[in-house]
């Protein structure tokens, strides 16, 4: 006869169980199984110049920023440009529109993403359509764009996308009418911010410009929950498709090992030669 001790362990034990059957990945087999498609970490789809990957159905998501301590599948998405992907060089730009981007000299996300274009170039993704693709992902919480920009999307993928679980930002705002698909426009000054703005755009603000927060609070922004109190952006939610056009718009300070002087103010230029 058990005690009562043992008897606790082990239902224990079996709730611990149960708990682990229960997982998202066993959702996503059940998926994957649905559309006749193999149980694989990633899949793609080829739109015209660019190839779009869509990753982590196998893994739950350990980048902190985004999940903080929960146990979450979020799905990063990979914009690539085809003519990039295949060349030897080492060169950070083989995201899509990323030789065109305000950021490139910024930007620090492409290190973690040589993985993801050596698994493509590799085969080890599968093809589906992009209807297959958008059915799959709407099961998820997505992270359009871990690398490359996301307006490569037809602007209807992004309306059946809107969501608070679809988190998107474009530093190409300016050249499509995607304001009402919810995505921010991504920016490094406050006069891209207002430009932006007055395109019915929320903002996404990287303040290499140096501005204090109380006078950005004042300019209608709130800084990045995260960055102020170390809320993860599943919790947070603020920069989602879903998001009410009436929330304040966001801020971050300069991060990264790429946020130095030079890369600023090489930024600054770049910024002022595309705009004349």
């Amino acid at each position: 006869k058990l005690t009562n001790q043992q008897q606790k362990e082990e239902r224990k034990d079996w709730k611990m169980q149960k708990v682990k059957k229960k997982t998202k990945n066993s959702d996503t087999i059940e998926l994957f199984k649905s559309l006749n498609l193999p149980f694989i970490q990633g899949i793609y789809c080829i739109l015209d110049n660019f190839v779009f990957i869509s990753t982590g159905f196998k893994n739950w998501s350990t980048n902190t920023k985004i999940v903080g301590s929960q146990k979450v599948q979020v799905i990063s998405t990979y914009f690539l440009d085809l003519s990039e992907i295949n060349q030897e060089s080492q060169d950070r730009h083989f995201g899509a529109k990323c030789h065109n981007c305000t950021s490139q000299y910024l930007c620090y996300v492409f290190r973690d993403n040589v993985s993801v274009k050596k698994a493509f170039i590799n085969n080890q993704y599968i093809q589906v359509d992009i209807d297959t693709m958008l059915s799959i992902l709407t099961n998820y919480i997505v992270r359009l764009g871990t690398y490359g920009d996301p307006s490569i999307l037809p602007k209807k993928f992004l309306l059946a996308l809107k969501s608070r679980k679809a988190l998107a930002y474009t530093h190409f705002w300016d050249d499509f009418d995607l304001a009402d698909t919810g995505i921010m426009a991504s920016v490094e000054t406050l006069a891209l911010a207002q430009k932006a703005r007055l395109k019915g755009y929320r903002v996404f603000l990287n303040n290499i410009e140096g501005h204090s927060d109380e006078f950005l609070r004042n300019q209608g922004f709130i800084k990045c929950p995260f960055e102020l109190k170390g809320l993860s952006c599943v919790q947070c939610k603020l920069c989602t498709l879903g998001t009410k056009k009436s929330t304040k718009d966001i801020f971050v300070n300069p991060h990264g090992s790429f946020a130095t002087p030079k890369n600023i103010l090489q930024t600054f230029k770049l910024i002022e030669e595309l705009e004349k």
